[in-house]
């Protein structure tokens, strides 16, 4: 079953190696985030002209590192939320969390956005939700797609397979 029902597995998970020279992710500013970074891991949802719901997981060697990158990493995403923007309310999850609303950036269709970021441990987690279909930027739902998130990297960092899934 679907971590995320109602809405289809575009891009199944992925890793991805952000020492790879080819990725761009290591380079320039982004350099920052790269300290003890171990690996990155990626998922798509997509509701076809709808909506996009990105899942990405920052892993590093431990704590000191995730929360050093923290500030660098956040910066990076919140801009792929176009001003004006307005901070979003998720809870308390994980140790540190931010988020952000807007519309869509690069985007001139005007369509909301929603990034979330969130510190579990030694993961940095992002949410970063868009599209014309607001059931998937709303608050509630944003706020239950970073839980979710949030809660499938407490598993796996407690040695349990990540369970927990969208309601």
């Amino acid at each position: 079953m679907s971590a995320v029902p109602g809405i289809k597995n575009a891009l199944e998970p992925i890793t991805l190696d952000p020492m790879d020279p080819t990725s761009g992710m290591c380079s320039g500013a982004k350099a920052k985030t790269c300290e003890g970074l171990l690996s990155v891991g990626e998922s798509v949802f997509v509701e076809t002209g709808e909506a996009n719901v990105h899942f990405m997981l920052y892993a590093y060697a431990d704590d000191r590192h995730a929360a050093a990158a923290y500030d660098a990493l956040w910066k990076g995403w919140s801009m792929s939320v176009k001003p004006p923007t307005r901070n979003e309310a998720v809870g308390v999850i994980g140790e540190r969390r931010d988020a952000v609303r807007g519309t869509f950036q690069p985007s001139s269709s005007g369509d909301p956005a929603v990034a979330v970021q969130v510190r579990v441990g030694t993961t940095l987690l992002v949410t970063h939700a868009y599209g014309s279909s607001k059931e998937w930027t709303s608050g509630d739902r944003i706020k239950a797609l970073a839980t979710m998130f949030t809660e499938r990297s407490w598993q796996a960092q407690a040695g349990r397979n990540p369970s927990a899934q969208l309601e």
